[in-house]
């Protein structure tokens, strides 16, 4: 297992397996951003077997565990070679699919990991019908002071396992773009929205209530500014936890559908 320091190194290494020509599968989709702070934090690192490249992602506790392979079989293989006579702790692996059957869970649980929970995908179209959207007055962007008291709730209220919690640089960059929206009462935040937009798609990456202020219109609140803020794009789209019946529901009161994409959260204790 060696350590990554770049991710230049990480596109190589991928590329390696490319160049195969052998096929190409992967749970991987590198973040420039995101593997640069895992670079500095000396959190990421990869074993190569064979036609298979895995990455490791220490975190506090667990292991994230990705994989880039040439076909199923190779990985397969490697999956067989690499948790051979490994150390016991808590593995992570997410895996998406355009399907419920598929995403190779069976290769993982002939290892011994179990589904820890899976989400769906769900999106909506922006159409006219969106244009009497108007600001939410009480919604706010974060600031530079909010730091703290934001990963403090994302790390009280949020699953490490499945919810892959930010870094502190990555809030701030929230911040400094204007991607990250609070409620606040009696000065203190009670609920917020960070999201994304690339191109004309807005990606909802976390959308949150205090447990003591719900049922008081803030999460409705929450929701019709981060619309009105990607009033301009083209689609809009997030994943929630497919059991989450109730969320599932609002958010097709919202406009949204669900896809046939899923994502399977895989745990090995």
């Amino acid at each position: 297992m060696r350590k990554i320091t770049s991710f230049e190194e990480v596109c190589g290494l991928m590329t390696e397996i490319r160049n195969l020509k052998k096929g190409f599968i992967t749970n991987f989709y590198p973040d420039p951003l995101r593997i640069s702070l895992w670079c500095q934090y000396g959190s990421l690192f990869y074993e190569l077997q064979s036609d298979t490249l895995f990455f490791l992602r220490e975190e506090v506790g667990f292991t994230y565990l990705y994989y880039c392979s040439s076909s199923e079989e190779r990985l397969k293989e490697s999956l067989i070679d690499f948790f051979d006579k490994r150390e016991d702790r808590i593995w992570i692996v997410d895996l998406i699919g355009a399907n419920e059957s598929g995403s190779y869970r069976q290769l993982f649980t002939d290892q011994g990991f179990s589904e820890y929970t899976s989400l769906i995908r769900m999106s909506r179209i922006n159409t006219s019908k969106n244009a009497d959207l108007r600001t939410i007055a009480g919604i706010n962007n974060a600031d530079s002071c909010d730091v703290q008291e934001l990963q403090l709730l994302l790390h009280t209220y949020f699953d490490p396992y499945a919810e892959q919690l930010p870094l502190e640089e990555e809030i701030i960059q929230w911040i400094e773009v204007g991607h990250l929206l609070v409620c606040r009462l009696n000065g203190k935040i009670v609920g917020f929205v960070i999201y994304d937009l690339s191109g004309k798609t807005q990606y909802l990456r976390y959308w949150f209530v205090h447990p003591d202020y719900r049922e008081n219109g803030i999460g409705s609140n929450l929701l019709r500014e981060f619309l009105f803020r990607g009033k301009d794009t083209r689609r809009q789209l997030f994943w929630v936890i497919q059991t989450n019946e109730n969320a599932i529901k609002r958010y097709i009161h919202y406009g949204f559908q669900p896809e046939e994409m899923y994502d399977y959260i895989l745990i090995k204790r």
